[in-house]
């Protein structure tokens, strides 16, 4: 299995490498070539517009290393001027080989923005057409269907008219290098309608190249994230989308920026060999796997098979003391800090990404702890571990995923309640 899985991989690679060195460029964003339509597609990413200032260079930096190659600048709609442009010049700092693009409402950021470097605006409408004539050759622009600032509501059931007419103005006007997007609608309010447009699009207006942005479904549905954006990525490379558009604005959206690149590249390979998006040689299961594991029969070869309740010991506390353990996934790391008996603070804290590390620590340095103690930190640390590592929440002695038996149990309730 790991010589196929071997073989699958770099096979996976080479049609990858050969879709990349074939595909004709309808125009470049910088040093990036735009496809007319996908495979492959571009993946770009919005800055959240909640973090500070301070913290856009190590975000654009993160996303870039993620596999983004344009990094959008997102500016908060109350944010003062000279606020929005410290943002863009911190994020163009943390690039190395990213396009900078910057997203705004209003038309002096987006003007900033271009002259600072960001080779792409969003957004292009009837509204700042003419304002941004001076960049209409050299930068590139993502058109929206109306001004989203204009008193009259937006209707999507003509979003693809308007579009077009939207489109036309910019290309009478002389711009040069359009990107398309038609907004994807959330889901249950017009999702599979809005797909139908792109669509539509795709087989109308053929010279325009078009992006499509996940956010507005992967942040909007209480599902987990990679399972939705891997979805959304076969989508867009069937309707022969040449930009993609991610979010991490949302706790549970983290990582869609590298689960999306991974499917991204999966559906574009998988489309170019006309099959499905399996045996690649590349997945993205995550908390799931291919097959169940496997059983060695090592249980009825025991002398003696014990079987183990769920019942826990009713011992004390351990007299030593005890660890209070916490993720944190901002400085990506585990904390353990040890309290001993009667103490309030902690007298010490370690702190690390391994939890057996953390664990053969503190139990070297602390002899006297109990087996049974040093057996729960070991179970506990590891918990913490994968925590850390998927981006979950982590309660000391609390469960750490759903079992699918809850999720069985709720769907009982549910279907009696009906």
């Amino acid at each position: 299995e790991e010589i196929l899985l071997k073989s699958r991989l770099e096979r996976f690679k080479s049609s990858y490498r050969t879709m990349l060195n074939s595909f004709k460029p309808v125009f470049s964003i910088g040093p990036l070539k735009v496809p007319l339509r996908g495979p492959p597609v571009l993946l770009a990413v919005e800055t959240p517009v909640t973090i500070p200032v301070s913290k856009v260079r190590e975000y654009s930096s993160w996303y870039e290393e993620q596999g983004a190659e344009i990094i959008i600048v997102g500016i908060p709609v109350d944010e003062d001027i000279d606020s929005s442009v410290r943002r863009v010049k911190e994020a163009e700092k943390g690039l190395n080989k990213a396009v900078l693009a910057v997203d705004s409402l209003k038309t002096k950021v987006l003007e900033s923005g271009l002259k600072i470097g960001a080779e792409l605006a969003l957004s292009l409408h009837p509204g700042n057409i003419r304002d941004l004539l001076p960049y209409r050759r050299e930068k590139a622009f993502v058109v929206i269907p109306s001004d989203p600032l204009a008193s009259s509501a937006y209707e999507p059931e003509n979003g693809l008219y308007i579009l077009k007419q939207t489109i036309e103005k910019a290309e009478n006007y002389g711009y040069e290098k359009l990107i398309a997007d038609l907004i994807l609608a959330p889901p249950c309010t017009g999702l599979l309608s809005s797909i139908a447009s792109y669509l539509r699009f795709s087989n109308e207006v053929r010279h325009v190249p078009f992006m499509m942005g996940f956010a507005n479904v992967t942040e909007l549905i209480d599902v987990d994230s990679v399972g939705v954006n891997a979805m959304l990525s076969v989508l867009a490379v069937e309707a022969g989308a040449s930009l993609v558009l991610v979010s991490e604005e949302s706790w549970k959206a983290r990582h869609s920026v590298i689960e999306t690149k991974l499917s991204l590249m999966m559906a574009s390979v998988a489309r170019q060999n006309g099959m499905p998006p399996i045996d690649l040689g590349v997945d993205m299961l995550v908390l799931k796997s291919k097959r169940p594991s496997r059983q060695s029969g090592l249980l009825f070869k025991a002398r003696e098979q014990i079987a183990v309740g769920n019942e826990r010991s009713k011992e004390g506390v351990d007299k030593w003391g005890h660890v209070v353990i916490e993720v944190d996934h901002e400085e990506g790391r585990i904390i353990a800090c040890i309290f001993k008996a009667g103490m309030q603070d902690p007298e010490k804290c370690y702190y690390g990404r391994n939890a057996l590390s953390i664990l053969e620590k503190i139990v070297s340095e602390n002899p006297e702890i109990s087996k049974r103690h040093a057996g729960y930190l070991g179970v506990e640390l590891e918990k913490a571990e994968i925590a850390l590592s998927t981006g979950k929440q982590y309660t000391q002695d609390g469960p750490l995923t759903i079992s699918y038996d809850e999720k069985l149990n709720l769907l009982k309730e549910l279907l009696q309640s009906s």
